[in-house]
């Protein structure tokens, strides 16, 4: 009898020990996709609220995107094709001031839920001025997702969940003035910043040559370069990783870029966090 209870005592410890370890939240992704976007002056163009693969079970979210009022113009919303798929009933809800849209999407049928990946909605703005503007996602990722009327979060009932999101960056140029082969240097834009792994670089090249772009850290010693003898007038769109830097592992800290065409020189602070 004593044997008995040492053993189920034992069995009970262990499942309180295996609830008690658990492993680090999922991944609950969502982004905005494409996440670099180069446009002419004047243009109207779309950008994504999107989930990828990792994100699961969820039947309804309400969003806040942000973005520059002084470069860029909302226009409208649309459902997403992951949505209107799911479900024949939804309830939508669009509110906007000068730099935000926040947008409400739940579907209404009973029991029904949807996974990634795939679009959720898709946003329309216009380009009214030359320069770049961030598109944020304001929402707090712990109160931006829903399941059955829960918030996806990290203490969801179902299993732990960590909601992650990427922003997106507009830059927007003058066409006329790079049809004429005298577009004016630009500040160099790096996004996202601050960064973990993948960074975009843009800027703008006002005439045709070499290019160079280059990372130093504080003490001046570079980690990495990018170069190419032949760039086109016009927009300017590098991707650097820390995959570009082989074995190597940047650590946590700031870090310069710069670039140089001719005589036309451009810099940015990057900061890196593990």
């Amino acid at each position: 009898m004593k044997l008995r209870s040492m053993l189920s005592l034992g069995v009970a410890l262990f499942g309180l020990g295996a609830q008690g370890v658990r492993a680090e939240p999922e991944p609950f992704h969502a982004l905005l996709s494409p996440d670099f976007i180069c446009v002419p002056l004047g243009a109207t163009f779309s950008v994504a609220f999107a989930v990828d693969s990792t994100a699961q079970q969820f039947n309804g979210y309400e969003v806040t995107i942000e973005h520059d009022p002084a470069i860029l113009s909302f226009q409208s919303v649309a459902q997403g094709s992951l949505m209107t798929t799911a479900c024949p009933n939804r309830f939508v809800s669009t509110t906007q001031t000068d730099s935000t849209v926040t947008y409400t999407h739940v579907i209404l049928c009973s029991g029904v839920n949807v996974n990634g990946p795939g679009e959720l909605s898709v946003y329309t703005y216009t380009a009214d001025a030359i320069g770049s503007s961030p598109l944020h996602i304001a929402s707090q990722p712990d109160q931006t997702f829903y399941d059955a009327g829960l918030y996806v979060w990290p203490n969801h009932p179902t299993r732990p969940r960590q909601v992650s999101f990427t922003d997106a960056l507009v830059v927007v140029y003058d066409a006329s003035a790079v049809e004429e082969g005298a577009l004016p240097s630009p500040p160099l834009h790096v996004w996202p910043n601050t960064t973990r792994e993948r960074t975009e670089v843009a800027w703008s090249v006002s005439r045709p040559g070499p290019v160079t772009l280059r990372l130093f850290d504080l003490s001046g010693r570079e980690w990495w370069r990018w170069s190419r003898s032949d760039v086109p007038v016009g927009p300017l769109h590098v991707v650097w990783s820390q995959g570009d830097l082989g074995d190597q592992r940047l650590p946590t800290g700031t870090y310069f870029l710069e670039a140089r065409a001719g005589a036309e020189r451009s810099g940015a602070r990057v900061l890196l966090v593990r």
